[in-house]
């Protein structure tokens, strides 16, 4: 028997398992926060290793309010759980004036509306983002996010 919980609501002819399914499943929750609060930065900088706990994607939001010389280019990594060490699996175009942008990381990810760029895959389950920065001049920029679930 194949159970079917594309919606967290109790169905007709649930089983008790199937019911119990439905509540596990909503209980995955959208997370949403701060990665970088808004602060002038004169070097490439890292958030926090962060867990995910479900979600397939995000949405992340890299604002820049004042811009320097050369680029930023933000990057989303993989974390490795046991070595620590980072493979980027987003990097998209570098950005050179203010402004903000959206970035989509997903499933069957297309891009969309005012999203600067789209990657098609999953979130994984340890991530941080980079921006990297190419020369020692002074940016503000912040970085939000929210999970898709």
């Amino acid at each position: 028997m194949t159970l079917n919980f594309g919606t967290p609501f109790p169905q007709l002819n649930d089983s008790v398992r199937a019911l119990l399914m439905r509540l596990v499943l909503a209980q995955r929750v959208t997370q949403e926060g701060t990665l970088l609060a808004s602060a002038a930065r004169t070097a490439t900088t890292y958030s926090a290793v962060q867990t995910n706990y479900g979600a397939r994607g995000a949405f992340f939001w890299f604002t820049v309010t004042a811009f320097g010389t050369g680029t930023l280019s933000f990057k989303l990594a993989l974390n490795d759980p046991v070595s620590g060490q980072l493979e980027w699996v987003l990097s998209p175009t570098a950005v050179s004036a203010t402004g903000y942008k959206i970035y989509l990381v997903g499933p069957f990810v297309n891009s969309l509306g005012n999203i600067t760029s789209a990657a098609n895959g999953q979130l994984p389950r340890l991530w941080k983002i980079g921006v990297v920065h190419t020369d020692a001049s002074s940016h503000t920029y912040s970085v939000g996010y929210q999970t898709i679930v």
